[in-house]
């Protein structure tokens, strides 16, 4: 077993890790013998000769290939897959991934495998879409993979995919939404305590994620530190070889910097994954496309941040030119602008490289309340647009309908019937406010919800308002102005919490108004005026409209503000528009002769 597992590792093909595993983890599978990620990575590097395993055709940009992604960290035994793959069939469009909000410029680039067997299907940045012959493989959003049950040697592939990455400023001022991800993500069990003080010990006065992962990555690569790359190599990085890397040895290849990398951010609280690819290869000789070798195997680390997705960092000290520093992970000169690459869009919030969506790249020295603008989603988008369009588009035409009907230009149809106006007119005046909203949301999402709340509580304020200037317009122009004044002053006593029942008379109700609102004797006289002119307009064979009736409403109205004024609460809430109350009818009944 011994034997077959050494002579597996060093000559199966490149990118052979034997059979998926069943169990979800790195280890064997069901009826063979299965190697893991690292297991493969370390034949690759091992092998004792360069092969080719892919040509790449549309890259803008040196970046990371990605193939796989480790999740669980496992005490004396190191990385492993995790959770069984999921997913989707890997064809056409494919599903955003976590933090990708959707947008950003995508790039095709084209994929030719050469010399490659394997589960997995090497992609780069944020992959929205994939064209493959091949009809076996799946899309695991949660670890970014595309992957398939057996191992297969691919046909030639094609990609769309976001490749720019996010500013360091919007980085540090990400901030939220980490349930986007497991929590395995964040387990880092069995990590000698040494390990755990000297993490909280690099990071010290960072303020924010991103800082906290920049000074772990320089812990491992900066020009000062003591970390030493060779490409000798070694089995997984268990407990104890993890604690003599990063403390006294310093000395190994990618998989030890990735390895220890991933577990202290897990131990200053972010969470981070390995990831097991290729790095960005050399150009061919004539500079049609990017060949990608064994010599290109690597491990990385990606940490997640909320409204990214997960983000490069690289801690291997590589010397030969392979490796890749994202933007923003490049030093910049105090106030310079950090310059745009084909990685970093200049003027619209993009994906990052490793499957996301962020803001494009700016000066790294803005101020925060740029950096805020900057870290959230750059002008409306389009179904914004167009919900705004279609809103205004039936408000106006609905009330231009009701308008028309109103004033008779048109057949009165609906709006004539009182039910359909009491549908129609509350429809007009929702749209309108739903407009107001969308359009305030261009500004500003919070603004729009301040304006529909406030309009959703003044609503009812406003049809009382209107209702009131109807009324008392109609008794001004003295055309059926006794029934406007008496529907008005019943709406006054409902608002102050004195319904009249229906049963009653006038006479009745007028009395019954002018003891619950203790009218005084310039408002029992205005009301007198008032019932006498419905009376006239009830029984006279001519009714002829008061003139007096104008100032005998407005002496009722003086007389109930003085004596029974609102309270705040019922001049926002009236009751005569939430919760309407029959009244004796002021209206002229089909009545018999009365005698002279």
């Amino acid at each position: 077993m011994v034997i077959a597992l050494i002579v597996g590792a060093g000559f199966t093909i490149v990118g052979t890790v034997g059979r998926l595993p069943g169990s979800g983890s790195g280890g064997g599978g069901k009826g063979g013998i299965g190697l893991s990620e690292m297991t493969s990575l370390r034949g690759m590097l091992n092998r004792g000769r360069t092969a080719e395993v892919f040509y790449v055709r549309g890259l803008p940009e040196q970046t990371y290939m990605r193939a796989s992604t480790l999740a669980r960290y496992v005490p004396n035994k190191g990385w492993e897959r995790g959770s069984d793959p999921g997913g989707q069939p890997a064809r056409g469009e494919l599903p955003l991934q976590p933090g990708d909000r959707g947008e950003g410029k995508t790039t095709r680039i084209n994929v030719e495998p050469r010399d490659w067997k394997s589960f997995w299907l090497p992609t780069y940045g944020a992959v929205r879409r994939i064209d493959t012959p091949d009809d076996d493989y799946r899309f695991d959003t949660k670890k970014g993979v595309i992957f398939t049950q057996r191992e297969r040697e691919p046909e030639p592939y094609e990609i769309d995919t976001v490749l720019s990455t996010p500013t360091k400023q919007a980085l540090r001022l990400a901030s939220g939404q980490k349930n986007l991800v497991d929590g395995e993500y964040y387990k880092f069990d069995g990590v000698e305590q040494e390990v755990i003080d000297l993490s909280n010990k690099i990071v010290e006065g960072a303020t924010n994620d991103f800082d906290k992962a920049a000074k772990l990555s320089e812990f491992f690569n900066s020009p000062t530190s003591d970390f030493k790359y060779d490409l000798k190599t070694q089995g997984d990085v268990t407990k104890d070889a993890l604690t003599d890397f990063v403390t006294r040895g310093k000395v190994g290849y990618c998989e030890q910097f990735a390895s220890a990398m991933a577990v202290m951010a897990r131990v200053v609280g972010l969470p981070s994954r390995v990831a097991i690819g290729f790095t960005a290869g050399v150009a061919s000789a004539d500079n049609s496309h990017r060949v990608i070798s064994t010599d290109d195997a690597h491990a990385w680390v990606e940490i997640f941040f909320p409204n990214h997705g997960w983000m490069t960092f690289d801690p291997t000290p590589i010397s030969d030119g392979r490796g890749v520093v994202p933007p923003y992970l490049r030093d910049t000169a105090p106030g310079a602008e950090e310059q745009p690459t084909a990685d970093t869009q200049t003027e619209s919030v993009a994906p990052s490289a490793t499957g996301s969506a962020q803001p494009s790249a700016s000066p790294d020295g803005q101020d925060d309340g740029q950096a805020l603008q900057e870290a959230g989603p750059v002008g409306p988008q389009p179904w914004h647009l167009w919900a705004l369009g279609v809103v205004l588009v039936l408000a106006f035409l609905l009330t231009l309908f009701l308008v028309l009907g109103l004033l008779g230009v048109i057949s009165a149809g609906l709006v004539g019937v009182a039910w359909a106006r009491k549908l129609l007119i509350p429809a007009a005046a929702g749209l309108w406010l739903i407009g107001v909203g969308l359009a305030a949301a261009l500004l500003s999402w919070w603004l729009a919800v301040v304006l529909v709340i406030a309009g959703l509580v003044l609503t009812p304020v406003l049809v009382r308002a209107v209702r009131r200037h109807n009324r008392l317009h109609t008794v001004a122009t003295l055309a059926r102005a006794s029934s406007a004044a008496w529907s008005e002053l019943m709406a006054e006593s409902i608002d102050r919490g004195a319904p009249v029942p229906a049963a009653e008379t006038i006479r009745t109700a007028a009395r019954r108004l002018a003891r619950e609102h203790n009218l005084d004797d310039a408002g029992k006289d205005g009301l007198r005026v008032v019932i006498g002119a419905i009376e006239r307009s009830w029984y006279s064979a001519n009714p002829i409209a008061d003139p007096a009736l104008p100032g005998a409403l407005a002496a009722v109205r003086q007389s109930l503000r003085q004596n029974a004024p609102l309270s705040l609460r019922a001049r926002l809430f009236p009751k005569s528009v939430l919760k309407p109350t029959p009244a004796p009818v002021a209206e002229t009944p089909e009545r018999e002769a009365v005698p002279v």
